[in-house]
Formats: structure tokens, C-alpha cells, sequence
């Protein structure tokens, strides 16, 4: 079985330039007891692909919050992708 890792804010920092991370850290919240948008969207993400990883007749490492390595590229784009409309609110 491949690699699997979990994907975090530093990743999502790597892929996206840090101003991105911080725009959404701080703007995109709308109060202080709001979840982080990112972490909501890693969550998100994460699930959606071992949701995928599953339908497709794979087995899933046990942790929930981990996907397979080779797709954490993918997955650092969607969670970009999911997470950039929260700044337009």
C-alpha cells in the first residue's frame, strides 16, 4: 500500500503563498468561535478523497484524517479551491 499522509495548514501554505493562509485565517473567520475556514476545508477534502479512494474498491488507511501521498498535491489544490470563496463573503 502507498504512503499516506495527513495535509495541514503548512502544506496549504506551501502550495499557496502564506498571505493566502493568513487571509484566511484571520478575514474569512467571522468571529472568534467559527472554525478556522482551512481546517474545515482540509477536513472536507481529506473526507471526499478517501470517500473516492473507497468507491473505487481501494482500502483506506485507518487513520481518518489521512490520504494517499500521491494525492496531496491534488488535495492541497481543492482545499485552496474550496476555501477561496469564504474570502469573497
Amino acid at each position: 500500500m502507498s504512503r499516506w499522509v495527513k495535509i495541514t495548514i503548512e502544506d496549504v501554505a506551501s502550495y499557496q503563498a502564506g498571505a493566502l493562509v493568513k487571509a484566511l485565517e484571520s478575514k474569512a473567520k467571522y468571529s472568534e468561535a467559527q472554525e478556522n475556514p482551512l481546517e474545515a476545508a482540509i477536513e472536507r477534502i481529506t473526507s471526499r478523497i478517501r470517500s473516492d479512494v473507497k468507491s473505487g474498491g481501494y482500502a483506506v488507511d485507518k487513520a481518518q484524517d489521512k490520504i494517499p501521498g500521491e494525492l496531496s498535491g491534488e488535495a492541497v489544490a481543492l482545499i485552496v479551491e474550496f476555501a477561496k470563496p469564504r474570502l469573497m463573503q
